[in-house]
């Protein structure tokens, strides 16, 4: 290599250096929004305490990254690098259903394991999906209740899938706000048959 060509690699490598380096973009944290009940029972359909327990999910459903995956490949899924929820989705899901059943006076007391109550039933769930698939989202949740003798009282599986406004991680959490809002109301109705059938 010669003096000038030497010269010019030397002066490009420079100018590279000093050029700036991008900033990554800032993360973004997202929460589920409260699920409103449509109606609150005068009289609690189950009698007693129930125990909403903490709520599992295996793999990528248990991370705090928003999943997505692309229309033509749903089996393909990717987590976005800057987009978080602002907990697990089973641990978001369960305050909500906390309140919701609170909100509907589904029961004489609605508890989780910290306040160490003796319940008479006790409600768990497993979160099985919940990710952008292209414009909109899916949310699949196992839920099984029993009652204080292990009786299993329900177990049963509910989905949703809501469209997004576009492609954003935005719009992918407002679709999700929706699905998680129709698999509790579900599983609220189912509950309270369960009682009125007590």
């Amino acid at each position: 290599m010669n003096r000038s060509a030497a010269f010019a690699v030397l002066a490009v490598a420079a100018l590279v250096a000093c050029a700036p380096v991008a900033a990554p973009p800032p993360e973004t944290f997202y929460r589920l929004a409260p699920v409103s009940t449509e109606q609150s029972h005068a009289r609690p359909p189950l009698r007693g305490v129930i125990e909403v327990g903490s709520f599992s999910g295996d793999g990528l459903t248990g991370q705090r990254s928003l999943v997505y995956a692309e229309s033509d490949r749903p089996g393909e899924l990717r987590l976005y690098s800057y987009h978080m929820w602002a907990q697990p989705p089973g641990e978001m899901l369960r305050e909500r259903l906390v309140e919701a059943l609170r909100a509907a006076n589904l029961a004489e007391t609605v508890v989780t394991p910290a306040l160490r109550a003796q319940p008479d039933f006790i409600l768990l769930g497993h979160v099985k999906r919940f990710e952008q698939i292209g414009p909109g989202a899916v949310a699949e949740v196992e839920f099984s209740l029993t009652n204080r003798d292990g009786d299993v009282m329900l177990v049963k599986t509910y989905e949703a899938t809501h469209q997004a406004a576009d492609l954003t991680a935005s719009a992918a959490v407002a679709a999700m706000d929706q699905a998680v809002a129709e698999i509790v109301t579900r599983l609220l109705a189912d509950l309270a048959a369960l009682g009125h059938g007590a």
